[in-house]
């Protein structure tokens, strides 16, 4: 039996479509994931950086996928992509962004 990592738990939840934004701001962020055992609230603000609701207290799956489709310090114009191919090109792109920054 092989062991999901947090990276690949991520990614699945993202698939899966478990997240929603519920509010962005430049300056503040508000999200909820549905994980495999329940709901978490996650919040980043400039001030404090990065927040999840779940017990987890090292980085976890839910603050992996809304961080990786979320770009800081900019907030998108256009509403979210609503058919999966275009949420899979968005997340593409994203992914490629963040390894061009590495």
């Amino acid at each position: 039996m092989t062991t999901e990592t947090v990276d690949d738990k991520a990614t699945r939840l993202l698939a899966e479509r478990r997240l929603r934004i519920l509010w962005a701001t430049d300056e503040a962020l508000s999200a909820r994931v549905r994980g495999d055992s329940g709901v978490h609230d996650i919040h980043w603000s400039r001030s404090r950086g990065w927040s999840c609701s779940c017990p987890c207290r090292q980085r976890c799956s839910h603050l992996i996928a809304v961080g990786s489709i979320t770009v800081l310090g900019r907030v998108p114009k256009r509403r979210p992509p609503t058919s999966f191919s275009s949420f899979r090109f968005c997340f593409q792109t994203n992914i490629a962004r963040q390894q061009e920054v590495q």
